[in-house]
């Protein structure tokens, strides 16, 4: 080696120090996210990629629906054979029913699509937006969802793309249908007492019974129409007949004929 290259690496340490390697440090603590496409079955994420109809709810209970779980089932043989004992895989589900647990498999949807389709992970987006909105302003959220991804089943509409019809529809509160009023009037049916012969009360003919024939309200011998009292809560007075007590006019004639 020649001398003048001896004398400049000479230098060059003394004046920098040797060159060590600093050993890399290896975190203790190695973060992993569970993906969200971890709770979805194979079966459900081909559904979900051939652009099929997915029942959300199988999606948010498959954490407690595993395909692990299975349950005994006794079935009849048949022709009168000896019955058989089978497992079958264990099927519970709740239906969705809050915009939250809506939102929780929604998520979980959009991953599973858009690792197939990831350029319409944007249209998804506004797609969730639109059902979220409809939710926070008391709409019927839960029809435009289910109705706009049984559209896009055939006919592949845009997931950005509001479709009017359907959201008319959900926006428009349902009208209740007010209840029938019950007539406040009491039929004379309603008044009939035991003890009583209904058929006089009705101010028919009776040929004769064990039971008595008068008005329960007053005592009277007279059907139940032809009551008084009924007539003046009505606010109808009845008319005196002549002869009768009670007429003014038949007592101002006795008056007059024996003045």
């Amino acid at each position: 080696m020649p001398v003048e290259e001896v004398i400049q690496q000479v230098t060059s340490n003394l004046v920098e120090g040797p060159r060590t390697q600093t050993p890399i440090r290896k975190n203790s603590f190695v973060p992993v996210a569970v993906p969200l496409t971890h709770r979805v079955s194979e079966k459900v994420k081909k559904q979900i990629w051939g652009n099929e109809y997915v029942d959300f709810a199988v999606i948010f209970n498959n954490s407690s629906n595993s395909e692990d779980h299975y349950t005994f089932k006794v079935q009849n043989g048949q022709g009168g054979g000896q019955p058989t004992l089978s497992l079958v895989p264990s099927v519970k589900k709740q239906p969705v029913h809050t915009i939250e647990q809506w939102t929780t498999a929604f998520q979980a949807f959009v991953a599973v699509y858009c690792d197939r389709f990831p350029s319409e992970t944007a249209q998804l987006m506004k797609y969730g937006a639109t059902v979220r909105d409809l939710a926070q302003r008391g709409a019927h959220w839960k029809f435009y969802d289910e109705n706009f991804r049984m559209l896009h089943q055939s006919e592949l509409i845009p997931w950005d793309q509001i479709h009017s019809e359907l959201w008319l529809r959900a926006s428009v509160p349902k009208v209740k249908q007010p209840l029938p009023v019950k007539s406040t009037t009491k039929q004379s049916g309603s008044f009939f007492q035991r003890g009583f012969c209904w058929t006089f009360l009705r101010g028919g003919n009776c040929t004769g019974c064990e039971f008595k024939h008068q008005c329960p309200k007053c005592g009277l011998n007279h059907p139940l129409s032809c009551c008084q009292q009924n007539q003046k809560r009505a606010g109808q007075w009845p008319i005196s007949k002549p002869g009768l007590p009670g007429n003014s006019s038949t007592h101002s004639a006795t008056h007059t004929s024996q003045g």
